[in-house]
């Protein structure tokens, strides 16, 4: 065992990647080292240690800070992956590793988190969730009208902005004031993901991809606000086609299509 190894704990190693839904071969991928060394490394039997830059490259595969591969695994929070409808159409589902967007939403549940005890922290109300009525329709065009009231949507104000980046802000901001927070992650191919919608009385929540333009953005945001109206949690990616292979997501594209 060389000097340079990292003295790492690794049941917590084991207890991160258990929690994080990651698997052997995303870690393989991602830090470009082969699937027996990091098989080795989660071997708790196993003396074989990482250096410390080979450490070093796993928390950031793990979004992670390098000091947690240290320390016990009991000190560690870790955030359960809600469950929720898994949307997506992608050819062959059983070939696809979740590992990247499994990180993705545990980092956009740790940003809402943040968030929250910094406001606490700084004396700022957190904006509770204002849930909108049930919309009793099966009809794009009503769910359209109804969430521009709930959101308090002008087309005048919508007319007046120069730019999608523009209209971006402005809906986000809308959407935002009711409760609903929204972030972006990254590292997960918009193929994979485009978007999901987490629902929870007080603090629902809309991840939009960030590799996406600001008109897909838009898009997807009020495709998962339909989602958040129907007290659903899902996982999207064909957020922005009207070639959905469920109806639902044609529902919610159509919503969008209307809004937009």
């Amino acid at each position: 065992m060389t000097s340079n190894c990292a003295l790492i704990n690794k049941e917590t190693l084991n207890f991160i990647c258990k929690g994080k839904g990651v698997t052997v071969d995303f870690l393989a991928q991602k830090s470009k080292f082969s699937s027996d060394i990091i098989k080795r490394w989660l071997d708790i039997n196993d003396k074989l240690l990482p250096t410390i830059n080979q450490a070093k490259s796993l928390a950031v595969c793990l979004h992670i800070p390098f000091a947690s591969l240290y320390m016990n695994s009991n000190d560690i929070p870790m955030k359960v992956i809600p469950s929720y409808k898994n949307m997506r159409t992608i050819f062959n589902m059983t070939c696809i590793d979740d590992s990247a967007i499994n990180i993705a939403i545990i980092d956009v549940l740790t940003a809402l988190d943040f968030l929250v005890e910094t406001n606490k922290e700084l004396e700022i109300p957190n904006t509770l969730y204002i849930e909108s009525p049930l919309i009793n329709s099966n009809d794009p065009m009503i769910w359209a009208t109804e969430i521009r009231k709930y959101l308090g949507l002008s087309l005048d104000e919508q007319f007046m902005l120069s730019s999608s980046r523009k209209f971006y802000l402005y809906l986000r901001n809308k959407v935002e004031n009711k409760g609903i927070f929204i972030h972006c992650f990254n590292g997960v191919s918009v193929e994979v993901a485009r978007g999901f919608a987490i629902y929870d009385k007080k603090h629902p929540i809309i991840g939009l991809n960030a590799d996406d333009r600001h008109p897909a953005k838009c898009f997807s945001i009020i495709h998962e606000l339909v989602h958040i109206i129907k007290r659903e949690s899902s996982l999207c990616n064909d957020n922005y086609s009207s070639f959905a292979a469920l109806s639902e997501e044609i529902f919610c594209n159509a919503v969008a299509g209307e809004l937009d």
